[in-house]
């Protein structure tokens, strides 16, 4: 293998620990957190960078740039975002933002155009079956760290900061295998097999109520888009796809507040996953201060900023737990409206192409399920959109599986 794809697969690899912000013997206890040293992940960063720059330097490709301005949406918020540094209330932060969302989402995009939506899902599962044995291992020798203690005590998060980021990973790491696994007697089967179960364990063991939900989600969305996808007329699965719209509507309308009662009660959450909500309305307001451009990238996810409303609500949290209240803040309405667009058209545009085989259909389902379920868990969580962590990694590579689709079609 030359050195420059070496490097790649090297920096895929690193921006993935990256974003999901693991590490040995971070403290078990939620009230610990702050105590955390990001030194290692500041590290990563330059790591990262060295890397891509190695790589651009050797192979001389600037393609993943050029194919990323082709998008007029895209341009347009990548535009604002550099806008935005400039009005930022702290220039410095927001520049080191941009910088740190930057090298992490390069490697994926770099590696998915380069290989092929298949090696690039194949490199995915080989992490997550990797992950998922090392953070089992961890429990085992490690559990004073690995299972968390104080307010959550019990609950697993193995290398995680959090058991909700535990939980979350492998919801959807689960699937990622699944697409992949057919079972034999060989090694890779078997090290399929058991990645599956640990990642099953650890979303029941680590009781995320996001992680249940997304597990949940993934499975009904995966098997769906499947069923879709194998109708041979587009015109076919955009009508299953406006009828399901229609019924979850309906159904949420209809049975809205029984599941929040029963199901919702159950897990000790409320319909949002949160039980922040009373942060939303102080966030909007601050929104609304500065509208257009927002307040600089990457400036809702500094604790700092969020501090401004402590005064108004009970309680100290760190994030919006709100990507799209998020971005808002970052970067503006118009630009967050035009982002969601773009998510949105990403998402539907594969029903009107034609399906060739049972590959297609199975890349669009992971793609579909993937970024729909980010764009679901955005309403709960921080960090989904454009960032330089795990979720925002997941929601680009459901974007970046839909979209090769598209140029695929296209070409």
């Amino acid at each position: 293998m030359p050195l420059a794809d070496i490097i790649l697969v090297f920096c895929f690899f690193l921006s993935w620990v990256r974003g999901t912000n693991i590490g040995l013997f971070l403290p078990s206890d939620e009230s610990m957190m702050a105590s955390i040293d990001y030194t290692t992940q500041t590290l990563q960063n330059i790591g990262l960078l060295a890397g891509l720059v190695f790589y651009v330097l050797l192979k001389n490709d600037f393609s993943f740039l050029k194919r990323s301005i082709s998008d007029t949406l895209l341009t347009v918020v990548g535009l604002i975002v550099i806008v935005s540094l400039f009005i930022s209330i702290d220039k410095r932060d927001s520049i080191k933002f941009l910088f740190a969302t930057g090298v992490v989402s390069a490697p994926t995009i770099i590696y998915i155009l380069k290989y092929g939506s298949e090696k690039f899902l194949k490199s995915l599962g080989n992490f997550v079956i990797v992950m998922a044995i090392i953070n089992f291992l961890y429990i085992l020798v490690m559990p004073q760290y690995a299972i968390m203690s104080g307010v959550h005590a019990g609950k697993w998060k193995g290398l995680f900061e959090h058991k909700n980021a535990s939980g979350q990973f492998f919801a959807l790491g689960f699937f990622i295998i699944l697409h992949q696994f057919r079972y034999s007697f060989s090694v890779r089967s078997t090290f399929q097999l058991i990645a599956l179960l640990i990642s099953f364990v650890f979303v029941v063991m680590s009781k995320s109520a996001t992680g249940v939900v997304a597990f949940a989600a993934m499975l009904l969305l995966y098997y769906f888009s499947t069923y879709m996808y194998r109708l041979y007329k587009p015109g076919e699965r955009i009508a299953v796809f406006i009828i399901l719209i229609v019924l979850s509507l309906l159904m949420y309308v209809l049975f809205g507040p029984w599941l929040e009662a029963t199901f919702f009660s159950a897990i000790g959450k409320d319909a949002t996953l949160t039980g922040r909500t009373n942060i939303w309305m102080p966030l909007l307001e601050l929104s609304y201060e500065r509208p257009i451009l927002g307040y600089g990238f990457g400036m809702a996810q500094q604790p700092e900023f969020i501090s401004q409303i402590y005064s108004q609500i009970t309680f100290a949290p760190k994030t919006t737990h709100n990507s799209y209240l998020e971005l808002i803040l970052n970067i503006g309405y118009p630009a967050t409206i035009i982002f969601v667009l773009y998510a949105v058209k990403t998402l539907v545009r594969p029903l009107s192409f034609p399906v060739y085989n049972r590959n297609i259909v199975k890349l669009r389902a992971m793609g579909t399920s993937i970024l729909a379920v980010s764009m679901i868990m955005a309403m709960s969580s921080g960090g989904v959109f454009l960032d330089r962590s795990m979720w925002w990694l997941f929601c680009l590579t459901g974007m970046l599986l839909l979209s090769a689709q598209s140029r695929l079609e296209e070409t």
